[in-house]
């Protein structure tokens, strides 16, 4: 199974609404590119986290998170604009250099993401 990461997490739940369907839209395109099942916290957890209005809080997602990646075999990373500056990619990065993961970066399409939603955020 490959990890999915992307930036998520952002002051203005518009942007954060706008990374998940982006997610969202990608994902059948990179599990036929990748040519095995994909984990995606932002696709599994985003209508949890909206419904429950995230009652466990940013260190239970984390945690989460990060257990969900230590039993994949690889991470791969969806480019949206923000992906640099992601604290949460950040962390994955650090894990994977750490178990030895390798890593797969993977450009969003254009028909996949509103840019005006999420560029520059």
């Amino acid at each position: 199974m490959i990890y999915l990461a992307s930036p998520y997490r952002h002051d203005d739940q518009g942007v954060m609404h706008a990374r998940y369907v982006a997610v969202a839209k990608a994902y059948p395109r990179l599990v036929a590119e990748m040519g095995d099942m994909i984990y995606c916290p932002v696709v599994h957890g985003h209508a949890l986290d909206i419904v429950s209005k995230s009652p466990m809080g940013d260190h239970y997602w984390l945690d989460h998170a990060l257990s969900m990646l230590r039993r994949c075999v690889g991470l791969a990373i969806l480019t949206l604009p923000g992906w640099e500056r992601s604290e949460g990619i950040r962390m994955e990065l650090d894990e994977t250099t750490k178990i030895g993961m390798p890593v797969f970066y993977f450009a969003p399409k254009p028909e996949e993401y509103d840019e005006l939603r999420v560029r520059n955020a």
